[in-house]
């Protein structure tokens, strides 16, 4: 019996703590965090449910995730990671001047956005999602994202 594939934003999600386990933050990032490791959203609210769903339980190391949904950057900054929705398109350029120097690995699903800024970006490509990454992003905002770089099929740079 042939299975449904799976939503493409059932994958992305899936990717999100994968990407945090292969990421070194600053200490201080997590100081006073507790047990969490807060995942914020920037999009709509039908942005946010596949991602509570996915990974509702999952942990990153020894921190279970939560998941916040922001109207704005500033409202998620203190988010280890932020994921800023495809609908966001218009404003992730907005987004990222808040988020880009803070220790905060940004991912985004838009045409543009690691070009931007952005440390890494969903696309799709003979019906694969893949990811590209900003090297230079992640060393701006601080993190260390070494085996990401050696896996992500492409590595793009800041115009």
């Amino acid at each position: 019996m042939a299975q449904d594939p799976q939503p493409e934003s059932d994958i992305k999600a899936a990717f999100l703590p994968k990407f945090a386990m292969f990421t070194t933050w600053p200490e201080s990032v997590f100081a006073g965090a507790g047990d969490e490791f807060r995942i914020g959203v920037l999009g709509p609210d039908s942005a946010l449910e596949p991602v509570e769903r996915v990974l509702r339980g999952i942990k990153v190391g020894t921190r279970t995730v939560k998941v916040l949904r922001g109207a704005t950057a500033a409202e998620i900054k203190d988010c280890p990671l932020v994921f800023i929705h495809a609908s966001e398109k218009e404003r992730f350029a907005e987004h990222l001047l808040v988020l880009r120097t803070l220790p905060v690995l940004t991912v985004g699903e838009s045409e543009g956005f690691a070009q931007g800024g952005g440390i890494l970006n969903f696309y799709v490509e003979q019906n694969r999602v893949k990811f590209e990454i900003n090297p230079e992003a992640a060393a701006r905002a601080g993190l260390k994202v070494t085996k990401l770089v050696g896996v992500a099929p492409r590595k793009v740079k800041d115009p």
